[in-house]
């Protein structure tokens, strides 16, 4: 299990046996109605979202931890357990081993990582560790119990394998960009993808609700803080975004944005 840094965690681990098949608002009310539909409708669970949703929740364990808690290494090789987001975002870290921070992934609400039985059985190539970004509500599955129901649902081995693939796919996109765009324009592309996930429109623009330092920013890209930095100062000048006093991202103009990615 993951171990956590922080003294204000709780805890919920009353799992529901869903071998016994109980009625989904029991499962159902260890979370919020907010927290259950991120689960349920995560579309990579296909046509039966809410009742695979719905056994997922009754074996996890149920974790509501604040800002800021480590979730612990291992995240991605030999870990015991698979997890979901219902609440809040949770980023995943690699340190490489000319000692840079990279942040591999930012997992939303509806999104799962760790490592899958019948899936990653081979070494990892990356030891990840996990941190919370903002309060989060975790749901945890140890692999054990997710094997078993493996076996006796199919159609997850499905919904996993289109997850995977799906995945694969963004980290060849992602690569794609490394290799074939300017710093300048892969913090264009990072931004805009921030403002689709995590963007609250406002009278001036777009506002990134998800608070992210330079340095994050930096991490995401596999950059230093200072060429970061420098990228967005040039963008506030040709009056495309602005970084708030509090730290917040701004997409003044999107359509312009879009358009230096041309």
């Amino acid at each position: 299990m993951f171990t956590t840094s922080s003294g204000n965690a709780t805890s919920t681990d009353h799992r529901t046996d869903w071998r016994r098949s109980p009625s989904p608002a029991a499962a159902a009310e260890r979370l919020s109605t907010e927290e259950a539909q991120a689960i349920a409708g995560a579309d990579w669970l296909g046509e039966q979202a809410h009742e695979l949703a719905w056994l997922l929740t009754a074996m996890a364990e149920i974790r509501r931890l604040p800002a800021g808690t480590a979730l612990g290494r291992g995240t991605a090789r030999g870990h015991d357990e698979w997890c979901g987001v219902a609440r809040g975002v949770v980023k995943l870290c690699s340190t490489t081993a000319a000692g840079q921070l990279l942040i591999v992934r930012l997992v939303e609400p509806g999104d799962w990582f760790g490592r899958l039985p019948l899936f990653d059985d081979a070494p990892a190539a990356l030891d990840l560790e996990a941190h919370a970004c903002t309060d989060i509500t975790l749901l945890s599955i140890r692999q054990r119990e997710l094997a078993a129901l493996l076996q006796q649902r199919p159609e997850l081995a499905l919904a996993f394998a289109r997850l995977y693939g799906r995945r694969a796919s963004q980290m060849q996109a992602r690569f794609a960009d490394a290799v074939s765009l300017s710093l300048e324009q892969r913090l264009i592309a990072e931004l805009l993808g921030l403002a689709q996930r995590f963007g609250v429109a406002c009278a001036a623009g777009t506002r990134i609700a998800l608070r992210l330092t330079q340095q994050d920013l930096a991490n995401l890209l596999g950059a230093s803080r200072q060429r970061t930095n420098g990228a967005l100062k040039r963008l506030e000048r040709q009056q495309l975004l602005r970084v708030e006093i509090s730290g917040a991202l701004l997409l003044r103009d999107e359509a312009g944005l879009r358009t230096m990615m041309l």
